[in-house]
C-alpha cells in the first residue's frame, strides 16, 4: 500500500521544496511518500479555489499559499470580510487588507484599473506572437476570503450607493470577472475561498467559475464534490485537520502545511519584498521606492528601484487594545476569564502601568485557535 501523507507538516519539511521552486510554483505541502505538492500560477491555472466546509482549514491554507507569493517577490491583495482571518499580515510592507463594504468595494474598482494598466504596458511591450516582454509589476495575488457572505455584502452595498442611472451590476464584481478572464498574462492571480463555490458565490458569472482550475477540497460534501469536480470520483473525506484533496488534471491528496504566524510573517520578509503600488487604497505615499511608470503606446517601460522598507516587529498591545483592535473576537471580560484559566493563553510581554502588555500574534493565535 502507498504509504498516506504525513499527519503533520511544518515550514522547515517544506521549505527546500519552497526554495526550489520558480516563482510562479506554490507548494501545498506533502502528498504520499512525502512528496511536496506544487501547482503552477501559470501552467496549471492562474486562478485557484479553495473550498472547504467550517474548520478545514481555509485562512491557515491561504496563508501559506500567500506567505510564498510574497516570499517570491509578489504583492497580495486580501479581501476579508471575516475581519481577523488574515490579522498576522496587517503589518507587512506587501500586503494590503480590505474588510469592510465600502474598502472592499474600492479595492475592487482599483484592481480594475490597475489590470487595465498592466494590459497597456503589455500590449507597450508585446511582440508579433503575443509574448509580453515588458515589466508590468510585481505578481498580484488577490485572496477573496468567505466569498459566499462577501459577494453578498458588495451587492447590498451597491444598491445602497448607486445612483438612478448606474448599471445595476456592481462594478466591483465587473472588476473581480475582468481580473478572472484577463489576469493570467499581466500577473493577476485569484484565490478564491468559501465553504461552497457556486456560481453566486464566485460573482454570479458561471463562465468566471470555469477560469479556476486548481481547486483545493477540505471536509467537502459529496453535493459540493459533484458540482466542481464531478469529472473525478470522489475520495472519502477525511476530518483529519490540514488533510487536503487538490483537484487539477488530476486528484492529489496532501497534507497542508501548518504555518504559524510568525513564521508566515518571517517567510514574507525573507525573500524579495515588493513595494505596494501607487495609488493602491491605502498604501503609504512614498519617495525613492520601486515604481513602474506607465508607457504611452510607443513608450519602453521604465521601473525605478530603491531599497524596500522592512517593518519592525508589532508594538506589544494590553488586553483592552486587543479588543478594541480586533485582534481578538472576544469581549474584554472574556478574554480577562480566559486569562485567569490559563490553559494556553500567551504569556504576558512587558507592563505599561498597571496592565500588562502581550504579544498581538500570539493573542490573534489564541483566539483563532479558542474559535
Amino acid at each position: 500500500p502507498t504509504a498516506p501523507p504525513p499527519d503533520l507538516v511544518t515550514l522547515d519539511d517544506i521549505m527546500a521544496a519552497i526554495e526550489q521552486a520558480r516563482s510562479d510554483e506554490l507548494v501545498w505541502g506533502l502528498g504520499k511518500r512525502r512528496k511536496p505538492a506544487k501547482n503552477s500560477l501559470s501552467g496549471d491555472s492562474p486562478h485557484w479555489g479553495l473550498s472547504m466546509g467550517s474548520g478545514a482549514g481555509k485562512s491557515i491554507t491561504a496563508r501559506a499559499l500567500a506567505a510564498q507569493v510574497l516570499y517570491h517577490g509578489g504583492i497580495v491583495l486580501i479581501l476579508d470580510y471575516k475581519m481577523i482571518s488574515h490579522h498576522w499580515a496587517r503589518h507587512l510592507p506587501n500586503v494590503r487588507i480590505y474588510r469592510r463594504p465600502h474598502e472592499l468595494h474600492e479595492a475592487l474598482l482599483w484592481l480594475g484599473r490597475e489590470l487595465e494598466r498592466r494590459n497597456e504596458v503589455a500590449l507597450a511591450g508585446a511582440d508579433d506572437e503575443g509574448n509580453v516582454h515588458a515589466t508590468v509589476g510585481p505578481r498580484l495575488f488577490i485572496i477573496c476570503e468567505e466569498l459566499n457572505a462577501t459577494m453578498g455584502k458588495l451587492r447590498k452595498y451597491w444598491n445602497e450607493i448607486r445612483a438612478k442611472d448606474d448599471p445595476k451590476r456592481s462594478p466591483a464584481l465587473d472588476a473581480l470577472d475582468a481580473a478572472s478572464f484577463m489576469g493570467r498574462q499581466v500577473l493577476c492571480n485569484i484565490l478564491y475561498i468559501g465553504q461552497r463555490l457556486s456560481v453566486k458565490a464566485a460573482g454570479g458569472d458561471g463562465d468566471a467559475r470555469e477560469n479556476i482550475g486548481v481547486i483545493g477540497f477540505g471536509r467537502y460534501s459529496p453535493s459540493n464534490w459533484k458540482m466542481l469536480a464531478g469529472e473525478h470520483p470522489m475520495p472519502p473525506k477525511s476530518l483529519h485537520p490540514g488533510r487536503l484533496q487538490i483537484v487539477a488534471t488530476g486528484v492529489t491528496e496532501v497534507q497542508a502545511v501548518k504555518m504559524s504566524a510568525a513564521e508566515a510573517q518571517r517567510l514574507a520578509l525573507a525573500g524579495t519584498v515588493a513595494r505596494l503600488p501607487a495609488g493602491m487604497p491605502g498604501a503609504p505615499r512614498v519617495t525613492g521606492g520601486t515604481h513602474t511608470q506607465i508607457p504611452g503606446p510607443d513608450q519602453g517601460v521604465v521601473t525605478v528601484t530603491g531599497a524596500p522598507p522592512i517593518t519592525a516587529a508589532p508594538a506589544r498591545v494590553t488586553l483592552k487594545e486587543a479588543v478594541d483592535e480586533g485582534i481578538v473576537s472576544c469581549s474584554l471580560a472574556a478574554i480577562r476569564i480566559a486569562r485567569h484559566r490559563g490553559g494556553g493563553f500567551p504569556e504576558p510581554d512587558g507592563q505599561r502601568g498597571l496592565a500588562h502588555e502581550y504579544d498581538p500574534l500570539q493573542l490573534a493565535e489564541w483566539d483563532a485557535g479558542r474559535r
